[in-house]
């Protein structure tokens, strides 16, 4: 097993460089610098050795200096939580978590903190007319109710969670019949929700409606319910009548958003692959070069089918 014995430029190189970036990236650093194959794991024991490492957990866990809480809360209203999190770890070289900090300045601030983002709700401290409020109107509200009614009055976040555990907390439990008769002033009958006989859904789409498909082209819905069809297609169909068996509709010139009815072409499946065996499907948006090049397959099926004994191909 190689054991990399590091000189004194080595060190100060790693002495000087731990804090500006991670392991990974000073393994990086120092191999490229040093023209050495030196693992991670060695930087690491090595770091831990040198009693510098970027932070050590059993001693230092949620410790926070004089210099941390000054810069806490210089800057925790100039940014998201999560931003501060990541400028504080790398300033100071530590690894706290964005919760962590939100309730450490929360907590210096008594609560008075105003964020920028809403992805961490802070903890709800219950004053004793908040407890009076909820024992005089549990019973007269649902939980979620409960809930919005304490916030609006008092301008607090709780949560319906921590509501059920406050009511847990001031030994309130709900019976059976409170639950019911709370529930029933606020309930819809199920029959009021249902949809009546006859009456359209509002997702219904009228007859005309189009949507995209993932291959570029437009679905025309043409009658009900819900039928749709390739608006080429139908508008083909609207003009010359039904699509013969066998046979498709092309854009002449390859323009998938061009659905004039000169752009459109009834061709059999084997003209169709033979304009995309011979790589002429693209015709430069073109209608006299995508007219051409529709002749040019039928041609060289044509000579396909002498060539085979007169054998034609009809789809």
């Amino acid at each position: 097993m190689y054991i990399h014995a590091y000189t004194t430029e080595e060190l100060e190189f790693i002495i000087d460089n731990y804090k500006n970036c991670d392991y990974h990236q000073l393994t990086v650093m120092f191999n490229g610098y040093f023209d050495t194959n030196v693992s991670e794991s060695s930087i690491r024991n090595r770091i831990s050795k040198l009693e510098i490492a970027k932070r050590k957990l059993a001693k230092n866990y949620g410790k926070y200096s004089q210099e941390m809480i000054d810069y806490l809360l210089s800057n925790y209203n100039t940014m998201t939580v999560e931003q501060l999190a990541l400028q504080f770890n790398k300033k100071f070289n530590v690894q706290f978590t964005a919760s962590a900090i939100w309730h450490k300045i929360d907590r210096y601030l008594t609560g008075g903190i105003q964020r920028n983002t809403d992805k961490v709700i802070p903890r709800v401290r219950y004053s004793a007319e908040m407890n009076q409020w909820l024992l005089d109107n549990y019973k007269h509200y649902t939980n979620q109710l409960l809930t919005a009614k304490l916030n609006e009055i008092f301008n607090v976040r709780a949560t319906v969670s921590a509501i059920e555990h406050k009511l847990s907390r001031l030994g309130i439990k709900r019976t059976a019949d409170e639950i019911k008769s709370n529930y029933g002033k606020y309930r819809r009958r199920a029959s009021e929700l249902r949809f009546k006989k006859g009456q359209p859904s509002v997702r219904r789409k009228p007859i005309g409606y189009e949507r995209h498909t993932k291959e570029g082209y437009i679905m025309v819905k043409v009658t009900e319910p819900n039928v749709f069809e390739a608006k080429h297609r139908y508008i083909w169909q609207q003009h010359y009548g039904k699509i013969p068996e066998g046979c498709m509709i092309i854009f002449v010139n390859g323009d998938k958003n061009d659905y004039r009815i000169e752009n459109l072409a009834c061709v059999s499946r084997s003209d169709n692959c033979y304009i995309n065996k011979l790589g002429i499907a693209n015709t430069g948006h073109r209608d006299d070069i995508g007219n051409v090049k529709i002749a040019m397959a039928k041609l060289v099926k044509k000579r396909s089918e002498l060539k085979n004994g007169g054998k034609k191909y009809n789809s």
